[in-house]
Parts: C-alpha cells; sequence; structure tokens
C-alpha cells in the first residue's frame, strides 16, 4: 500500500460544528489536498470498504502523493465511530494520523442539524417531535429516516473508540466559538498542530450559512434518487461526465438557496437537552481540557 497517496489526517466532526470551515479553510494551503468528494465516508460505508483500501486511494486520492499534507474530512467517522476507528487502525496500525475534531453546543447542533435536514427535504417533523422519533426509533414517527440530532452530540461517548486506539498526541479540538472569537489564533495552532509551513495568510471563510430552498418542488426534483423526469431526461443526462453533472448540480441547489433565519429553540426545550447532554458536557471537559460550564443552562 502506497501510504504517500493516503490521508495523513482526518477532520472526524462533529457535523454542523465548523467542519466545513475548516475544510474551506485548511484546503486554501498549496501544501493541502483533500479528498476529491468532501465527505468520502469510506471507512464508515460498508459499501465502499468492501472495495478495499486501493479503491479509496486511486477514486479520492489519485494525484494526491505530491501533497505533502492529505486530508479526510468525513463528519461519520465520529458518528459511526467504533466502525471508523477500528477500520483506520487496521489500515493504518501504528503510523502517525492526526486526527482533527471540532465540537459546539450539542443543544444549538441538535437544532441546526434539524433545520438543515428541513432544508434539504429529508424533515417534516416539529422538532420536539422529531426528537422522540429519533428516540422511538422503531416507531410509526421514524419514516425510515435515521435521525441523529441527540446522538451526534454524544461527543465523548462518540470519540472513546477513537481513543482507546490512538494516542492523545494524535488528536487536536477545537470548538467552534475559537473560530469565531480568535479566527487567526486558532488557525495558527492548527497550522503548528499538522506541521504546516507557516506564513501563509489564510482567509476566513464561514461555510454553510442558516438557509432554505426558495423552490422546495426543485429541491425534492434534483435530491430524489428517480421519478419521470429524471427517467425522460437520463439518456441526455448519461452523456455528460459524472464529475460536470455533480458540479451542476451542486450549483442549481446552492443558487436555489435563500438565506434564512430559523425561529429560536424552544427554551423549554433546550433546558431539557441541556440536562440529557449534561454527563456528556462533563467527559469532555476531561477529555479536551476545556471548560464547557457555559453549555451547562440555556
Amino acid at each position: 500500500m502506497n501510504f504517500n497517496k493516503l490521508p495523513n489526517f482526518f477532520i472526524i466532526g462533529a457535523a454542523k460544528c465548523g467542519t466545513t470551515t475548516l475544510f474551506d479553510v485548511l484546503r486554501q494551503h498549496p501544501q493541502v489536498i483533500f479528498a476529491s468528494r468532501k465527505e468520502p465516508n469510506f471507512f464508515s460505508d460498508d459499501d465502499q470498504y468492501l472495495k478495499g483500501i486501493e479503491w479509496y486511494s486511486e477514486t479520492y486520492f489519485k494525484d494526491a502523493e505530491v501533497y505533502p499534507f492529505r486530508g479526510d474530512a468525513s463528519t461519520q467517522y465520529l458518528l459511526n465511530s467504533e466502525m471508523a476507528a477500528s477500520r483506520i487502525k487496521k489500515v493504518y496500525g501504528n503510523r502517525e494520523i492526526k486526527f482533527i475534531a471540532i465540537f459546539r453546543d450539542p443543544v444549538q447542533r441538535a437544532y441546526s442539524g434539524y433545520w438543515q435536514w428541513v432544508r434539504s427535504g429529508k424533515e417534516h417533523l416539529p422538532f420536539a417531535v422529531a426528537l422522540l422519533a429519533e428516540i422511538l426509533k422503531q416507531s410509526s414517527l421514524s419514516s425510515g429516516l435515521d435521525r441523529y440530532y441527540l446522538r451526534a452530540g454524544r461527543y465523548a461517548t462518540n470519540l472513546r473508540p477513537f481513543l482507546c486506539r490512538f494516542p492523545r498526541e494524535y488528536f487536536m479540538y477545537l470548538l467552534l466559538d475559537d473560530l469565531k472569537s480568535d479566527f487567526s489564533g486558532t488557525i495558527m495552532l492548527l497550522s503548528d498542530f499538522l506541521d504546516l509551513h507557516s506564513g501563509f495568510a489564510f482567509k476566513q471563510i464561514i461555510s454553510n450559512p442558516a438557509s432554505l430552498p426558495r423552490s422546495r418542488r426543485l429541491q425534492h426534483l434534483l435530491r430524489q434518487p428517480s421519478g419521470l423526469p429524471k427517467r425522460v431526461l437520463k439518456p441526455i443526462i448519461n452523456k455528460i461526465p459524472h464529475s460536470w453533472r455533480m458540479n451542476i448540480k451542486k450549483h442549481i441547489l446552492k443558487a436555489n438557496l435563500r438565506r434564512y433565519e430559523y425561529p429560536s429553540i424552544d427554551p423549554d426545550i433546550a433546558q431539557e437537552l441541556r440536562n440529557y447532554f449534561l454527563d456528556e458536557f462533563k467527559q469532555l471537559e476531561a477529555i479536551i481540557g476545556r471548560d464547557l460550564s457555559h453549555w451547562y443552562s440555556s
């Protein structure tokens, strides 16, 4: 296996905590390359993983050996950490690799994740009912949707499979607030952790602002796997290279979005969630060595 084509650092999550911002900022650096797909999820996806590490290398890092810093930014690795950590360890053994985990108040993370799924057309339930549907996963409320508003916020629990397989010095922990309050200082610390050459002037980026589709019909059409319009257009669409199709779809989806300030979370629901996450807060404080008491109450 040619490890010079594989990633030597991972942004493992958590989702809706600034991972896309880290991805967009770090890829400005001329020594850094990421997988050709923003979130390959190779180590947490059974179908991909069964294709083998060579397939992963050739599919996502084909010409990556000329870059000294190669990244995979997949938030599913933290969400499905037992699977992902085990597989990464199996591939890398005792080789040094680095992990970046960024966190956000899990109550706000859950609410932001909920509105992202509303935007994508996946979620149709009110927030409180959607939380209940996650807890009662097998109920008629689930509608086949694998919600993880709560599960993704159990940061300490989700980190543990990585920490029991890799040395603590391989990890860097950030808070979304760090990027907001001291962008330059935070990126300098991150550059030092990755051993990037100093002196590069990173531009500040804010990725994935809150938004909703202008046309839900168009959003649904582009995101659904099949349907009459797609079947009719398929012979034409298939003549366009796959990478072009994905870029066209991405640009149309982006153009269809409008900035949207979603309503504030219900204070009673927020406090119930803070009580739910309290033990996780304390465990995470011990792991990352940070005071998180500002997460304790609304």
